[in-house]
């Protein structure tokens, strides 16, 4: 893997509004922030293959997006916790890459955090992980898909992580284990690529007692989990267009 990175090489953009959806829905999304990658030496969003192709060989951006990603949680208005999702089949390969980060409270269940559990059930494959991550199939005979999870840096449970979003903010997470949990996203999603034609991306999967970053096949272009009749790259675009005036944009270098 490369380890080297002009400084500032890339910059993270970040659009983020209030979307709420009201009952009698599943969930009210309290608010959402998009956000994408741009090249300061060609000045362009990085599109889809660069992004993954960077994620699995690039070491030192895989760890510069990784520490970027604390500005999304930021952008919340308050600490909460959040899920990332994203949508990539091969026709949009060349296409700019746009993420969604989500924050959500489940009506009549209390937040993500209640669905905290002891990774008791996740022990068997922690056990046979490698040092900083493991990837492994979900119990889907019909669909399955693969998880990829940081693996505890010590034997204590109590620290583990139950969200994306808790494992971005902790300051005792490891570079090591960061670096290598994003490339082994970025292999796994070119895998369903090649198999599967496109991969959902998402971080929420509440019946796993832990952290898990689920790659899955491709959903349809509706952004359903925004709830709004339109995919996820223009609902992206229309953020940073403002067009609807309710979007605070912002830009961090990498």
């Amino acid at each position: 893997m490369s380890s080297t990175l002009p400084r500032a090489a890339y910059a993270l953009e970040l659009a983020s509004r209030r979307s709420v959806r009201p009952p009698p829905s599943k969930s009210t999304f309290v608010s959402v922030v998009f956000f994408r990658v741009r090249s300061a030496e060609t000045g362009d969003v990085l599109t889809w293959s660069e992004m993954i192709a960077l994620l699995a060989d690039d070491a030192a951006f895989a760890l510069r997006w990784h520490s970027a990603l604390r500005h999304v949680d930021s952008a919340f208005e308050v600490t909460t916790d959040w899920r990332i999702e994203a949508n990539f089949v091969a026709e949009i390969a060349s296409t700019p890459a746009a993420f969604a980060a989500t924050a959500s409270v489940y009506h009549g269940r209390g937040s993500w955090a209640a669905f905290a559990a002891p990774p008791a059930d996740f022990r068997a494959h922690i056990d046979a992980g490698s040092v900083r991550a493991v990837a492994f199939s979900s119990l889907s005979k019909r669909n399955p898909s693969r998880l990829v999870a940081p693996l505890p840096a010590s034997s204590d449970e109590s620290a583990d992580y139950h969200t994306v979003s808790r494992w971005i903010r902790d300051d005792a997470a490891l570079p090591e284990q960061a670096t290598e949990l994003w490339a082994t996203v970025g292999r796994e999603i070119s895998e369903r690529v090649e198999t599967e034609g496109g991969a959902w991306f998402l971080t929420e999967g509440h019946a796993v007692p832990w952290m898990h970053l689920r790659i899955q096949h491709p959903r349809d272009g509706r952004y359903l989990q925004w709830g709004q009749s339109e995919s996820l790259a223009a609902a992206c675009d229309r953020a940073f267009e403002n067009a609807s005036g309710d979007a605070t944009v912002a830009s961090v270098d990498m």
